[in-house]
């Protein structure tokens, strides 16, 4: 079951990290342009750790 939860949260960490264009980053001229970074930024973790722990709990294990 671990297996098949770690493959749809890998799917779903490289569906996000493709339809999420990297230009929505702006420059750093007024304090709203800082807050919509620092939550792209947030967004961004939390694709990378969709697709960190997908590998993660997708890989077999040697239990016997």
């Amino acid at each position: 079951m671990d297996e098949r939860k770690g493959k749809g949260k890998l799917f779903v960490g490289t569906l996000l990290l493709i339809l999420t264009p990297v230009f929505l980053f702006v420059k750093l001229t007024s304090g709203w342009a800082i807050v919509r970074d620092l939550m792209l930024l947030v967004w961004w973790a939390f694709i990378f750790w969709l697709l960190v722990t997908g590998l993660k709990e997708s890989r077999p294990t040697d239990s016997k």
